[in-house]
């Protein structure tokens, strides 16, 4: 069982995983100081101030915990599974993220999961995969870091070696992910591709903003954003995380237009000019400036800034 550590409040990294604010001490009127709730690397949580006790858990996971939101798959689609603790963990190391924070946001709000798929005659690969519950489509990379490498020939019904590719979408590329589920967050991140739709998921947390942020993803520059799509951004205040190179600022100038006409309350973009990673490359995209996150120093660059009004992080 896992907690949503959107909504646990003082939430630090602790060793190997996280501690903060117990809900069910909090929602008592206890632990002022946000200090007992622990959860270690393996996703075990447990409260400081009540050890062992197993009806305490039952309260904080009745109040912060994530339940499975996967439906029944729509036709072509493979089954959803829930991603493990530990399989959350090796996603983020595999990308260089200093936390799996974002990656256990989105599971929480149904938008990744686990799953199979074939890649070449052999066994099914374990594969991570984003979606939303439109479920009109998914994009899926191997869990282990490699790409696809190979593709079903429908005509000569076997499969053929192929140039790797590093995703698999199935269903419609054009339907935005995590467009069915924006909801009534004021805010929405979009970002291009399932790696930086997770990491967009860290970087609104790290910032303190992940309770009203809601991420979509764009499964390719050259999508645009559907009508029926549209009434999800309706009033909302937007920002694109625009990767950098011209397929991405093409695709950004052209997304803005559509989300003025769907009638967003704001739209604006952020770029990544002049950052640069440890080794001094220029960061291309959202994933790479997770990769800059560090808890030792702090951030001198904020992507969400003037993304979230006050009113809204008041409420």
């Amino acid at each position: 069982m896992s907690l949503d550590l959107s909504k646990i409040a003082k939430l630090k990294r602790r060793g190997g995983g996280y501690g903060g604010a117990c809900p069910a001490c909090q929602a008592a009127g206890r632990d002022k100081r946000g200090d007992h709730l622990f959860i270690d690397a393996n996703g075990i949580y447990g409260c400081a101030a009540y050890p062992g006790d197993a009806a305490h858990r039952k309260e904080v996971f009745a109040l912060v915990g994530i339940t499975s939101t996967a439906k029944a798959p729509a036709r072509g689609l493979p089954d959803l599974h829930p991603l493990t603790f530990p399989a959350m963990r090796k996603l983020a190391e595999l990308r260089g993220w200093p936390l799996f924070a974002g990656v256990e946001i989105a599971c929480g709000r149904g938008l990744l999961f686990a799953c199979e798929l074939r890649d070449g005659p052999g066994d099914p690969v374990a594969c991570w995969c984003i979606t939303d519950s439109a479920r009109r489509n998914l994009q899926a990379r191997r869990l282990d870091g490699k790409p696809f490498a190979h593709r079903w020939n429908a005509t000569g019904k076997t499969w053929e070696a192929c140039t790797p590719f590093k995703a698999k979408t199935i269903g419609p590329a054009r339907w935005p992910v995590g467009a069915a589920d924006i909801g009534d967050r004021p805010a929405v991140l979009i970002a291009e591709g399932s790696t930086d739709f997770l990491a967009a998921h860290l970087i609104a947390w790290w910032f303190g903003f992940a309770p009203q942020v809601a991420v979509v993803a764009m499964l390719g520059a050259g999508q645009s954003i559907p009508d029926d799509a549209a009434p999800h951004f309706c009033g909302k205040r937007v920002r694109i995380l625009i990767d950098n190179d011209t397929a991405g600022e093409e695709a950004a100038a052209r997304w803005a237009g559509q989300l003025h006409r769907a009638g967003v309350a704001h739209v604006s973009g952020f770029r990544w000019h002049g950052l640069n990673d440890r080794q001094g490359q220029t960061l291309k995209d959202a994933s790479d400036f997770a990769r800059t996150l560090d808890e030792e120093a702090e951030s001198t660059t904020n992507p969400l800034d003037g993304l979230v009004s006050e009113t809204h992080l008041i409420q």
